[in-house]
C-alpha cells in the first residue's frame, strides 16, 4: 500500500492507494472525514491556486482606510492622523501578511461525480507528491486495462464498445490500442453484416 500524507497546522491529508480504489482520509479542525473513490471515478488533474483573495482584498481596503485618515488629518491640521495611520496600516500588513502565508498550490483531481479532491504540491515535497500521483495515474490505468480493456464475447457489441471508447476518454488508452481492439471488437461482432430472417 502506497500513502501520501500531508499535515498544515490544523489540516491532515492522509491519500492510500487501494488495489481497485483510493482511501482518502481528512482531519480538519477535530473533523474527519474518510472516502472510498473508485478508480473508475478519477479523471485528470489540474493545477490549482488557493488564493483566498478575501484577506487581500481586506488588507486593501484598511491601507486606504489609512491613507484616507491620514490625508484627511493632514488637511485639517489634527494630529491624530499619524496614529490612525499606523493603526490601520498594522492591520492592513497583519491581513496581507495573512494572505501571503496561506497561499497555496494544489493540485485539482477531477471525479466523474463533479467533485474533485484536492492533494497539497509541496507537502511533503514537490518531488515526493508528484511521484505519488504518477503511480496513481499509473495504477488506475493498470486496473481499468485489466479489468474493462478485454473484449468480451458473453457481452453484447454496444456494451464492449462504449468500455474501449470511455478508456480512451479517460485517457487510459491511446488511439493505438484503441484501434487495435476496435479491429479485434470488429472482428468478433462484424456488426455490419444484416441478416433478414433464418441463416442457412
Amino acid at each position: 500500500m502506497e500513502t501520501l500524507r500531508q499535515r498544515k497546522l490544523f489540516i491532515t491529508r492522509e491519500i492510500t492507494l487501494l488495489e481497485a480504489k483510493l482511501n482518502y482520509k481528512t482531519l480538519k479542525y477535530g473533523n474527519e472525514n474518510e472516502y472510498k473513490i473508485r478508480y473508475e471515478d478519477i479523471r485528470e488533474k489540474n493545477s490549482y491556486k488557493d488564493m483566498q483573495l478575501i484577506f487581500a482584498i481586506i488588507a486593501i481596503g484598511f491601507f486606504v482606510i489609512a491613507l484616507l485618515g491620514f490625508s484627511f488629518a493632514e488637511t485639517e491640521g489634527e494630529s491624530s492622523g499619524l496614529e490612525m495611520f499606523i493603526i490601520f496600516g498594522t492591520v492592513a500588513v497583519g491581513f496581507l501578511g495573512f494572505y501571503l502565508l496561506n497561499r497555496k498550490s494544489f493540485w485539482k483531481i477531477k471525479l466523474a461525480n463533479n467533485t474533485f479532491l484536492l492533494v497539497e504540491k509541496d507537502k511533503p515535497s514537490v518531488l515526493e507528491t508528484n511521484t505519488f500521483l504518477d503511480m496513481l495515474y499509473e495504477k488506475r490505468n493498470a486496473y481499468l486495462k485489466e479489468t474493462y480493456f478485454q473484449i468480451d464475447s458473453n457481452l453484447e457489441y454496444d456494451y464492449n464498445y462504449h468500455n474501449l471508447k470511455w478508456l480512451y476518454d479517460i485517457e487510459v488508452v491511446t488511439k493505438a490500442e484503441l484501434e487495435e481492439k476496435y479491429a479485434e471488437l470488429q472482428a468478433l461482432y462484424k456488426p455490419d453484416k444484416k441478416s433478414i430472417g433464418f441463416e442457412r
